[in-house]
């Protein structure tokens, strides 16, 4: 009994060789895809108006109809209740970081201001950079520091500064302040 040798070279020439229909199904999966793809652009687009004009609606034209008026809460008839509030916020823009930090540390507030060390290592290191900054600089290591304030904990304080009735650098500390309409929706 003579065995015919396989051929796997030419077998997989055989193989990879697509036919008519797979070709087109590949075309039409392409054309698919593409399609898809433009219709994810079109609706990331009019989700990103939408949001504009919510935003528009939640920070300017409630507030304003409702400062007309003269209230800050309504109930409506509807069963929504419509309350507009006022945001406050803080953040420190690049050129007011050194002014900032010195007004928050000079004022007792440095315990607001956080520092990022990092340093950069070649392959092996590990050891070496699990010691302190001060030793990765006199080794010579490329390190960096970066201190700053978390948004979120800077409005926070000065939120609780102006409740308080503290005077504090508004440009400085990037203080911004809009009002904001919260609808309450009734449970169905």
């Amino acid at each position: 009994m003579t065995k015919n040798p396989i051929d796997f070279a030419k077998d997989s020439a055989e193989m990879s060789k697509p036919n008519d229909d797979q070709i087109r199904k590949i075309s039409e999966l392409t054309q698919f895809q593409i399609s898809q793809e433009d219709v994810i652009l079109i609706l990331e687009s009019l989700l990103n108006a939408e949001r504009k004009k919510l935003e528009q609606i939640k920070t300017v034209l409630l507030p304003e109809a409702m400062k007309e008026i003269g209230i800050e809460r309504i109930d409506l008839d509807t069963g929504e209740k419509l309350t507009i509030r006022t945001v406050i916020g803080a953040s420190i823009k690049i050129e007011n970081r050194d002014g900032a930090h010195k007004w928050l540390r000079d004022n007792g507030f440095g315990s607001l201001i956080k520092n990022e060390v990092t340093a950069k290592f070649g392959m092996g290191k590990e050891k070496t950079a699990t010691k302190l900054l001060a030793e990765l600089l006199k080794k010579g290591f490329d390190a960096d520091s970066k201190e700053f304030v978390h948004t979120q904990t800077l409005s926070a304080f000065v939120r609780e500064q102006l409740e308080a009735g503290t005077k504090i650098p508004m440009e400085l500390l990037g203080v911004f302040q809009y009002n904001e309409s919260k609808i309450v929706r009734p449970k169905k």
